[in-house]
């Protein structure tokens, strides 16, 4: 496990292996947002600075989360707001944000304020699949007491299947605190709608099933973990997924047992393609991905046929 501290000005995350710099208050020419990291001495009393925005959001977490589950990881909630300030930081245009799992709508709250304060044209669109007459009262409640919020949504969908345009977001959100149904196209379908130089953030609170399968999706992704099994995990913009890799690694292994195949070579070999065909297919299934499956079950098929064919030949 790891720790947040605060030293030199900067939000450092320092685990046994890692020590990360998640955000400085003193590299001012990263800033290109509206809110600066700093007021000079002659500047008139008021200016809203992000390390007073971070404090003051840091000071509401007690009441906000208070009778929700959140309330014990103000720790977590401050380390996703600095990964989330760091993306702001990087320009002054408005920012798109989708939150899948928005609950109770203690997360939701924080996105609206940041997203609001660095720029009100920003967009958040919080998918939930609660739905009923109360389904939706403890995230009003909470977006109520803003401000100054930004462009604001509520869906209510199954989230393997939002209907929302891909590629259009850029910061995907997936909220842990809630329960993401199934998790494994949960996380293709916040991948399907970050953009291509997007960003997918991971809140796990007790949530092994998804961190175990964002860690498949993603094997690069950057992990924080300030409590047991809770952790914060980052696929940083422009990793390619492993969905992506996963295809293209399939293909390969296709091309090159058909090849094998037609070699007729050593039965003991044809045997390990099988294995690892098996291996392939039983992920395809896992995944629903139709056309590999189909795909691998044809060249079993073929290997199988051809393992029969070599036994055949050495017959006397």
């Amino acid at each position: 496990m790891g720790k947040l501290i605060f030293e030199n000005s900067a939000y450092t995350y320092v685990a046994q292996d890692q020590k990360t710099v998640l955000l400085s208050c003193r590299n001012y020419l990263a800033n290109r947002s509206r809110i600066p990291l700093h007021t000079m001495a002659d500047q008139a009393d008021g200016i809203l600075t992000i390390p007073a925005l971070i404090e003051n959001l840091q000071k509401q977490h007690p009441a906000l989360s208070e009778g929700t589950p959140e309330a014990p990881f103000a720790a977590e909630h401050l380390l996703m707001q600095l990964l989330v300030i760091s993306r702001l930081m990087e320009s002054p245009l408005p920012v798109r944000v989708c939150e899948f799992g928005c609950g109770c709508g203690v997360m939701s709250y924080y996105l609206s304020v940041l997203l609001g304060l660095f720029n009100e044209a920003s967009s958040l669109c919080c998918v939930t699949d609660v739905m009923g007459d109360d389904s939706q009262t403890p995230w009003l409640d909470r977006i109520a007491l803003i401000q100054n919020p930004p462009k604001l949504s509520w869906l209510a969908s199954d989230y393997d299947s939002v209907p929302l345009a891909p590629g259009y977001f850029d910061l995907v959100i997936l909220d842990g605190g809630s329960d993401l149904g199934p998790v494994h196209a949960t996380i293709k379908e916040a991948e399907k709608l970050a953009g291509k130089n997007g960003t997918i953030l991971c809140y796990c609170r007790h949530y092994p099933a998804l961190e175990s399968s964002f860690r498949q999706a993603f094997p690069h992704a950057q992990t924080y973990t300030l409590q047991n099994d809770v952790s914060i995990m980052a696929a940083g913009r422009g990793e390619e997924p492993k969905s992506a890799d996963r295809k293209h690694d399939v293909q390969a292994f296709i091309h090159e047992a058909r090849k094998y195949i037609d070699a007729r070579q050593n039965p003991d070999t044809i045997r390990l393609y099988i294995k690892k065909s098996d291996q392939l297919l039983d992920e395809a299934v896992s995944e629903n991905a139709l056309k590999q499956k189909q795909q691998l079950i044809r060249l079993k098929e073929d290997l199988l046929n051809a393992l029969v064919e070599n036994r055949r030949l050495e017959k006397p």
